[in-house]
């Protein structure tokens, strides 16, 4: 399913044009390449294979859904500024009765630089938000029965701290009750809209890092992933 790119051990190096906004695209709007970072992220498709996943990207079943959520620029409501997401797609789960909805958005960010003026997070709460709202921007009040989880992936280059390097962070929307005698399952589901995770890479491009997802994710920017390391990954 994936090429290997056939580089000698010299070529594992800090090299990084594959991070670049245009290249990066190209990459990862490659299915074959998105799907590891699914299979390591989305608990749902734990048991399935990289083929399997790879079929449930972009199935554009669901038709009560905004369409303009499947474009990857986001212009907002009113004075709000635009936002351009580097990859997003949305994705079906398995059902097992050979129907096809979709269930989730999925956007990747690169983010190149860490040291900014404001913290990554803020902006990966943000940009679930905005997913989550234009969801619903044509359809009414009806619509809140229909919203569909979003993930919000970053990938952080440069600037890592060195104790977050080779790291995965991740956020879900979650809650309790002040009483431990309720049981919070059914609105912890309902509410399950939101999903960040922030995935801080090594400056050297580390590929004997202990996490699959760190793990490959380097190999594909020092230009040594291929179907086989692919597959040890999941």
């Amino acid at each position: 399913m994936m090429t290997s790119f056939n580089k000698s051990k010299s070529d594992y190096s800090a090299k990084d044009d594959l991070t670049f906004d245009k290249k990066f695209k190209q990459l990862f709007q490659k299915r074959e390449f998105l799907v590891p970072i699914l299979a390591n992220i989305v608990p749902e498709y734990k048991n399935c294979t990289l083929e399997q996943i790879e079929e449930l990207i972009c199935p554009h079943g669901d038709v009560k859904i905004n369409p303009s959520v499947y474009s990857s620029e986001d212009s907002g409501k009113g004075n709000e500024m635009t936002a351009r997401y580097d990859v997003l797609v949305d994705c079906a789960l398995p059902k097992g009765n050979g129907d096809v909805v979709v269930d989730f958005f999925f956007d990747l960010e690169m983010q190149r630089e860490l040291n900014l003026e404001y913290p990554i997070s803020k902006r990966g709460v943000y940009y679930c938000s905005r997913l989550l709202s234009r969801q619903i921007e044509t359809l009414g009040e009806d619509s809140y029965n229909q919203l569909k989880s979003v993930y919000s992936v970053w990938i952080l280059r440069h600037g890592v701290p060195k104790n977050l390097q080779n790291s995965v962070f991740t956020a879900s929307l979650s809650g309790s009750f002040d009483r431990s005698t309720i049981d919070a399952s059914i609105l912890n589901d309902e509410i399950n809209l939101i999903h960040l995770v922030m995935i801080y890479l090594s400056d050297g491009f580390d590929i004997t890092v202990q996490n699959n997802l760190v793990k490959y994710l380097q190999s594909v920017f020092c230009k040594r992933a291929c179907k086989r390391e692919q597959e040890s990954l999941l």
